[in-house]
């Protein structure tokens, strides 16, 4: 791009990053595809005299047409005629604003261009199909009703009250109309799907997830689903900030990323002036931990050999081209299948099979960790989620059978999850309450197993604080690099200083609350009062962690995660949830076996859309214009539900745009080969995932898979 200035922060502490443009300025793209469409996301704010801002679009010196501008950030599509040229000019409106002395246009957050193309025969037929929205939700609801098992005149009754309840909230939301008749759509084709394939494997017992082995290959495929359909590596923002500690570490050998933040081409954000050098070393600042670029490094060196020696060879070696992004972002995909398999092995402690599989990708779909595995990789939430898992996992064991080694296992998962989110020490809680009882216990023993149990106790504990000192031993050896000190608060003591928690924002709220943006994590924070009755001690340690967590990010003044998708910080505690969640469900499958599979199938199908909303800027990121949104907007408005884009939310990631950049000029050798081996990997990793439970042990019978559903 010429004329536009360098990305800025937007102040309003909602992380959004912009450019200014000249009043003249030029987008550069590859050769556009024939016919193709310009989209812009931008705003312009009016003239002195208030007359709102207008932007002329020209190629090649022809100017196309020219529009007025929004005020705030809209997408805008133009039509590029046959035989497009590679430079789109905008001449806009000329600003002066107070204080500032650039002569300034518009303000651009992002542009592209897209293949126009005709609508398919089949399409055309989903478009018929579209029109009569409330008999196709009430048919969908009758059909749900009868896979549940109900009979006649059941599912009939399901679909009176469901045109019922319509009706009355037809009559409370004037206006409102087509939006709930889609609504009931979505829902009840969510409902009919889950309950149609529930039932495929009641009557198939080579489907039927009454075993460990057929469970796990149940969550391999959700993962394999999720990662074909949505993997889409990208740094961005914070991202920056991690992945500056790979490029760095892989490519220069040192922990100063200045040339990282002058070179990186992602939109990242800008350092204040005082921060960009600590006076202490000369390093440039880095506010984020190293946990995550550490384990991107593996990724990120096979890239280099792939740019070095792979076909085609189109990529520079510079460590920021798409080889090395995809690469080291697949250890945060990965990330997602170890939290799947991690939930599982965690939930199988209070459910069956069936039901710690459908706990487990309740919360991977119907929460974030989807997201933040597969389109946000960059962020350090995936593998922090991986991480408290494993720390569980660990901290479960050693309460079944506690042993030196188990000790051990609790420290060093400890220590990885310090080392990747350093707030993660927050839900450590659980290993200083079993020390605790552990030691009253031994005290109490008689002798002469007294000394024996306490040497025992003393021992593990001091292989759990070393196996963890030694896995956080890196971010106090990059803190001394770069701060001079070991121990430090990079962001400024502030940063961490809460203030009162804001439980019902946190909650409920539209901001990113935790019911409307994850729904899986608000049922199985509910779900674990049910683990107390079960299991007094565990459920009061686990309630206190998860208390203690989520506490403290409900008080933070950006409790929120400054816009980020559905509170981002609390991957953490997605194995908590988990396990909350297979309680719950255990508990529903004793009324209905439809119960927890309809409950999983709407949670993932809201969480899921909504992420693509996200993703496809159909809903607001700016923090303050999404909490002024009405409720009825967020819920129900046009695009609260976008199944119909969720093709395009398809074809922006990695495999689909990957697939399609030969026809802007790369080889297909260099394409192919870069897809074939992040698939390779992709599949070995899942292969490892369903050897590492076995072979299946015993096959069920129909009847008895119907006995055990779920």
């Amino acid at each position: 791009m010429a004329g536009f200035y360098g990305r800025e922060l937007s102040d309003d502490g909602s992380g959004t990053s912009f450019r200014w443009s000249r009043p003249e300025a030029e987008l550069r793209f590859r050769p556009a595809p024939a016919p193709a469409i310009l989209h812009l996301r931008l705003l312009a704010p009016p003239a002195a005299d208030g007359a709102p801002s207008t932007l002329a679009v020209s190629l090649g010196g022809a100017e196309l047409g020219s529009f007025a501008l929004g005020e705030t950030f809209r997408v805008y599509h133009v039509p590029l005629p046959q035989g497009a040229a590679e430079r789109v000019g905008l001449r806009a409106s000329e600003l002066q604003l107070a204080g500032d002395p650039r002569s300034l246009g518009l303000v651009l957050d992002w542009a592209e261009i897209r293949r126009a193309r005709a609508a398919p025969l089949w399409g055309l037929g989903l478009e018929a199909l579209a029109f009569p929205l409330l008999p196709i939700g009430l048919a969908l609801a009758t059909l749900a009703a009868a896979l549940a098992g109900a009979r006649q005149p059941l599912p009939g009754l399901v679909a009176a009250l469901a045109l019922a309840a319509l009706a009355s909230a037809a009559a409370r939301l004037p206006g409102a109309e087509l939006a709930l008749a889609w609504a009931l759509t979505v829902g009840t084709l969510a409902l009919a799907l889950a309950l149609g394939l529930a039932r495929l494997a009641m009557r198939v017992p080579a489907l039927f997830p009454a075993s460990d082995a057929l469970a796990v290959r149940w969550l391999c495929v959700g993962w394999a689903l999720a990662f074909v359909l949505g993997f889409a590596p990208w740094v961005a923002s914070d991202g920056t900030g991690y992945y500056a500690y790979t490029r760095s570490l892989a490519l220069d050998g040192d922990l100063d990323f200045a040339n990282e933040y002058r070179e990186m081409p992602f939109p990242h954000t800008p350092l204040n002036p005082a921060q960009q050098v600590i006076a202490a070393t000369g390093y440039s600042f880095n506010p984020f931990s190293i946990g995550p670029g550490l384990l991107w490094l593996p990724g990120f060196a096979l890239a280099h050999l792939f740019v070095r020696l792979g076909p085609g060879g189109p990529w520079p070696a510079d460590g920021y081209a798409l080889p090395y992004v995809a690469l080291a972002l697949l250890g945060s995909a990965l990330g997602g299948l170890v939290l799947l398999l991690a939930m599982y092995r965690i939930s199988r402690r209070v459910a069956t099979p069936g039901l710690a599989a459908l706990a487990s990708l309740a919360v991977f779909f119907g929460a974030n960790p989807l997201y933040y595995a597969m389109r946000e990789g960059s962020f350090a939430h995936s593998l922090s989620g991986a991480a408290a898992a494993l720390f569980l996992l660990a901290w479960l064991r050693l309460e079944e059978r506690p042993s030196p080694r188990r000790w051990a296992t609790l420290g060093a998962a400890g220590g990885l999850s310090v080392l990747l989110y350093w707030t993660s020490a927050l839900a450590l809680l659980p290993a200083g309450l079993s020390f605790i009882r552990q030691l009253v216990v031994g005290l109490r023993t008689p002798s002469p197993l007294r000394s024996q149990q306490l040497r025992a106790l003393a021992l593990g504990a001091a292989l759990a604080l070393l196996c963890g000192l030694a896995m956080v031993t890196p971010q106090l050896a990059a803190w001394n690099s770069i701060f001079g000190t070991p121990l430090t608060v990079p962001q400024g003591s502030g940063f961490i200083t809460p203030g009162v928690p804001l439980y019902g924002e946190f909650l409920f709220s539209m901001l990113h609350g935790m019911l409307p943006w994850t729904p899986a994590y608000f049922a199985g924070m509910l779900g674990l009062a049910l683990l107390w009755r079960r299991r007094p001690w565990l459920g009061l340690c686990l309630a206190l962690a998860f208390f203690v967590y989520l506490s403290y990010n409900a008080a933070l003044s950006n409790w929120h995660g400054s816009g980020a998708f559905g509170l981002r910080r609390l991957t953490v505690l997605a194995p908590w949830c988990a396990l909350g969640l297979a309680a719950l469900f255990t508990t529903l499958r004793r009324l209905h076996w439809a119960l927890p599979v309809g409950l999983a199938a709407l949670m993932g199908a809201w969480t899921t859309l909504l992420a693509v909303r996200y993703d496809l800027y159909l809903i607001d990121r700016n923090v303050g214009s999404l909490d002024e949104m009405p409720p009825l907007a967020f819920f129900l408005g046009r695009d609260a539900l976008p199944l119909d884009r969720a093709d395009d939310w398809v074809r922006g990631g990695f495999f689909a745009s990957t697939l399609g950049l030969p026809a802007g000029g790369m080889p297909w050798s260099a394409a192919g080969g870069l897809v074939a081996l992040v698939a390779l990997l992709a599949a070995a990793a899942l292969a490892l995932a369903l050897r590492s439970f076995g072979p299946e042990r015993h096959v069920t019978s129909q009847r008895s898979a119907s006995r055990w559903l779920w």
